[in-house]
Formats: C-alpha cells, sequence, structure tokens
C-alpha cells in the first residue's frame, strides 16, 4: 500500500484523530452514564440482559 505524501498522510491523521476522539467520547459519556442520577433510566437495563455481546 502506498501513500501519496500529499494526501494520504492528511488521512491518516485524520483517522487517528478520529479514533481518538470517539475512544474520549465513549468513554465520557459511559462515565455519565453511571452518574446516580440518571443510572436508573440510562444504563441500569444494560445489566438486566444475561448475554451481553
Amino acid at each position: 500500500m502506498v501513500f501519496r505524501t500529499d494526501v494520504g498522510l492528511w488521512a491518516l491523521a485524520d483517522v487517528l484523530l478520529l479514533l481518538l476522539v470517539m475512544d474520549t467520547a465513549m468513554y465520557w459519556l459511559h462515565r455519565i452514564a453511571h452518574w446516580a442520577s440518571l443510572y436508573p433510566w440510562v444504563h441500569q437495563t444494560f445489566f438486566l440482559y444475561l448475554h451481553v455481546r
């Protein structure tokens, strides 16, 4: 696989930035879902399933 230097490095940087942003967003949204005021409505049903994927 050959990257063109004028586009390839920017594409790689975009992918890495997207992964970083999405992972950070999912982490913080999951932390917020465990707040006591939100937990019963948002996240508790997740733990009701016996076979979680």
